[in-house]
């Protein structure tokens, strides 16, 4: 009977490890599964994910945004390694900033620009490197 709880719960962390979580106010976010984006005629981008992540809002079912259109290069590499990730079927890990409106959605607050803006994207080659729940130490994520 103990060998079979143990079994059990190895089971369980397993499942978990491919799962995404974020810490508690979505800042970061591992095991990102993207499954929608939207480009706009503006250069903006917006991403739709798999599960939900706190402190966002939701526009039409997209929860994160990126503005290509700002005035600088940094978010079009960006862009490219999420793509490139997306082509390989990776798992991405997010830092990200908070919506000012979260908790809220196209009918009641969220607008094109309000979903949480993506700081940084790494993608994990190697699932054992990485715990589920692993906050990664800065310099340690693929930075855009």
């Amino acid at each position: 009977m103990r060998n079979a709880i143990i079994v059990l719960l190895l089971i369980g962390f397993s499942s978990a490890s491919s799962a995404m979580s974020c810490n508690a106010t979505g800042s970061y976010c591992s095991n990102v599964v993207i499954t929608k984006i939207m480009v706009r005629a503006n250069g903006q981008i917006l991403l739709g994910v798999n599960g939900t992540i706190p402190g966002t809002c939701t526009f039409w079912g997209y929860s994160l945004y990126i503005n290509t259109d700002n005035g600088t290069d940094a978010d079009n590499p960006m862009f490219s390694s999420l793509l490139t990730f997306l082509n390989q079927k990776k798992k991405v890990h997010l830092g990200l900033t908070l919506s000012a409106v979260s908790g809220t959605d196209h009918t009641n607050g969220c607008t094109s620009t309000s979903p949480s803006v993506i700081k940084n994207v790494r993608a994990t080659f190697n699932p054992n490197d990485y715990g589920p729940d692993e906050v990664i130490p800065v310099g340690d994520e693929f930075v855009q």
